[in-house]
């Protein structure tokens, strides 16, 4: 097993909260990102790994330095997951995929019902005021259904002093 060592350089203080709290984070090995033209196909087969997860917006460097043909040549396959580039589309199948490799079926089944109730509410609360007739953001809309009356109000004393530095913004 080994990983990019990009969470530690582009978030060294949430990088550290995680090596707290799992100290064996310290010993993967890193290796460089296809994305960014740094990965090393021989460092990446010495962990003689089964799948190589990559993040689906590196499939095009991928593919275009090679770095797919050549770990196919080792016997190495590349599953992609996304959680970034469209994540309301890809996060339920990429969580499924990955339950499935790391045979966690079961962990990634609670995400998914987690995650699809979390979206059935959203959904509702929005339809409901499509409804309505009203327009306001969704963020809005959530912020003052969930929250108890004086965080509405700072809430929505934040959105006031917002629009007046921003007029025509949407909070």
């Amino acid at each position: 097993m080994g990983w990019r060592e990009d969470f530690s350089q582009a978030d060294p203080d949430n990088y550290a909260r995680y090596a707290a709290k799992f100290p064996e984070l310290e010993e993967l090995p890193t290796f460089g990102g296809f994305k960014n033209g740094t990965f090393d196909v021989e460092q990446a087969a010495s962990l003689t790994p089964d799948v190589v997860l990559m993040n689906l917006e590196a499939k095009e460097a991928t593919e275009d330095a090679a770095y797919d043909e050549k770990l196919a040549e080792l016997g190495i396959a590349i599953v992609y997951v996304d959680f970034r580039e469209d994540s309301l589309r890809h996060t339920i199948p990429s969580m499924r995929m990955l339950g499935q490799l790391l045979s966690e079926e079961e962990d990634a089944a609670a995400f998914i019902e987690f995650s699809e109730t979390q979206m059935e509410l959203v959904t509702q609360v929005i339809e409901a005021e499509v409804e309505a007739g009203e327009r306001r953001g969704a963020y809005r809309t959530l912020l003052e259904g969930a929250a108890p009356a004086h965080r509405r109000r700072e809430h929505l004393s934040r959105r006031r002093v917002h629009q007046s530095v921003m007029p025509g913004s949407m909070v």
